[in-house]
C-alpha cells in the first residue's frame, strides 16, 4: 500500500436503525476506515453492482459480510 505523506485516513461511523442507515450516504477516499454494525435482525452482506440494483441478495463469491 502506497503511503502518502501529510494525508491521513478518515473514519466513519454508519448506524443501523430498522431498515435505514446514518448517515445514508458517504464520500470516501482508498485508504478510508468504515464501521457499519450489522445485526441479526439486519445482517450485511457485499453484492455486486447487478444484484443490488435489481434488490436482490445474492452475495458476491469471497465478498465480506454474513446473511443471515
Amino acid at each position: 500500500m502506497p503511503y502518502f505523506f501529510g494525508m491521513n485516513a478518515a473514519t466513519f461511523s454508519v448506524n443501523i436503525s430498522g431498515f435505514s442507515y446514518s448517515p445514508a450516504s458517504l464520500t470516501v477516499a482508498v485508504g478510508d476506515v468504515i464501521t457499519i454494525q450489522a445485526s441479526g435482525t439486519h445482517p450485511l452482506v457485499q453484492v455486486d453492482g447487478a444484484t443490488w440494483n435489481a434488490g436482490g441478495t445474492s452475495s458476491v463469491t469471497g465478498g465480506w459480510g454474513v446473511k443471515n
